[in-house]
């Protein structure tokens, strides 16, 4: 086969020649969704954290909030990186 015909060919897919399109493996997880993982593993301990200090009547902690926060925004970050 020509190198012209070879080009052509390549063209008409969408590739450069030599180019070949990325392939996700089988074995590897999606983009995203570990982050989510761990982001709503965050949200969720600092919701049921502050949760059970305001049944007991303590003020909740800064920490607290900073954790639903840090979920709050890794989670988001997973699900944009997601996307695709």
């Amino acid at each position: 086969m020509h190198i012209k015909t070879m080009d052509r060919k390549a063209t008409q897919a969408g590739t450069k020649r030599g180019a070949t399109k990325r392939r996700r493996r089988p074995d590897r997880t999606p983009r995203g969704v570990k982050k989510q993982f761990f982001g709503v593993v965050l949200l969720s301990l600092g919701l049921l954290n502050t949760m059970l200090s305001l049944k007991t009547g303590i003020e909740p902690d800064v920490f607290n909030y900073f954790l639903v926060l840090a979920g709050a925004i890794i989670l988001s970050v997973g699900i944009w990186q997601a996307r695709d």
